[in-house]
């Protein structure tokens, strides 16, 4: 009797006019539903889980996780050019200093706030068709996130890659980012802005001087 009303119920789901779902998302997605802007199903599930949990919490994750995540997050929407999601992990009073020489890279000088940085990034993407971040090393504890970057910048006016390490700090409030530090190798980031060797020239401003 039991096998009969199961057959029955095959039977009647398998002639229903229901539409079929796909429970194989992410892994086997039907190209027509992916977005236009993804070329990886699964990395565009990835990226939205995410921010889900950078931007509203878990409670199966600590602190520290999350703050990790979130940068990770902030990181990656930054490289992929969408500066409004990445402000999205930043609070709108967030403080950002970079140690490097402002009298050659100007556009290096501290910033105040989601509006000062959103001009600082807006100008760097404006100088750089590509970037893209390697993540060496991340440590975070509590509110603070400590990361080891290797960072590429490719020139928009002839295609040379600028490759820079530095390290990156993140201060965290209430969930979201409220100061960035940027320690970087500023003589080799300045000799590869300028495409130019600045050693001699340092020496020879030594000599004349002397």
């Amino acid at each position: 009797m039991r096998a009969c009303i199961l057959m029955r119920a095959c039977i009647l789901l398998h002639n229903s006019s229901l539409p079929a779902m796909n429970l194989a998302w992410p892994g086997r997605v039907k190209p027509a539903a992916i977005p236009l802007f993804s070329t990886d199903c699964c990395n565009e599930w990835r990226r939205d889980s995410v921010d889900r949990q950078a931007n509203e919490g878990s409670e199966a994750m600590t602190v520290d996780s999350l703050n990790r995540q979130r940068v990770l997050a902030l990181l990656e929407a930054f490289g992929a050019g969408d500066l409004e999601r990445a402000l999205s992990f930043c609070t709108d009073d967030v403080d950002f200093l970079t140690h490097a020489p402002v009298d050659v890279l100007p556009h290096l000088a501290p910033r105040h706030g989601k509006d000062d940085l959103r001009k600082l990034w807006t100008l760097v993407q404006s100088r750089y068709s590509e970037i893209r971040y390697e993540v060496l090393q991340i440590v975070a504890e509590g509110d603070a996130v400590a990361a080891n970057l290797r960072s590429f910048y490719r020139k928009r006016a002839n295609d040379r890659i600028v490759a820079v390490d530095m390290a990156v700090f993140f201060t965290f409030r209430q969930g979201k980012v409220a100061k960035i530090r940027e320690i970087i190798d500023s003589y080799d980031l300045v000799q590869q802005v300028l495409e130019r060797e600045i050693g001699p020239l340092i020496t020879g401003e030594r000599v004349a001087g002397a």
